[in-house]
């Protein structure tokens, strides 16, 4: 599938992979706090904002790594024009694609 084809199930809460990934990659769209939250001291240390300063994030997408660490996602090039793009599950616990369990694959 294109990215054009994955992005509406990605923005409505599926996890979204691309076959050329490594086994348990996938990307989720995280809705960002749009009525804020408080600065943790990680984010007070690398801003320089007081900690519990409360601040409005924009939505954003997270990949899930094959090491199982989250991190933000930025796409490349290559993600964009690629037709490889797989829809997964909205199930947390049974998060599959056809012929892909995110699960056992992590």
């Amino acid at each position: 599938m294109k990215l054009e084809e994955v992005w509406p199930a990605l923005r409505e809460g599926s996890r979204v992979m691309n076959s050329d990934w490594d086994a348990g990659e996938y990307i989720v769209w995280q809705e960002g706090y749009p009525d804020g939250i408080p600065i943790n001291a990680n984010t007070a240390r690398a801003t320089g904002i007081a900690e519990g300063t409360v601040k409005k994030f924009s939505p954003y997408v997270m990949r899930h790594t094959s090491h199982g660490d989250f991190e933000p996602y930025v796409m490349s090039q290559s993600d964009m024009v690629s037709n490889l793009w797989q829809i997964g599950s909205t199930d947390p616990i049974n998060p599959v694609v056809i012929g892909y369990d995110f699960e056992q694959n992590k």
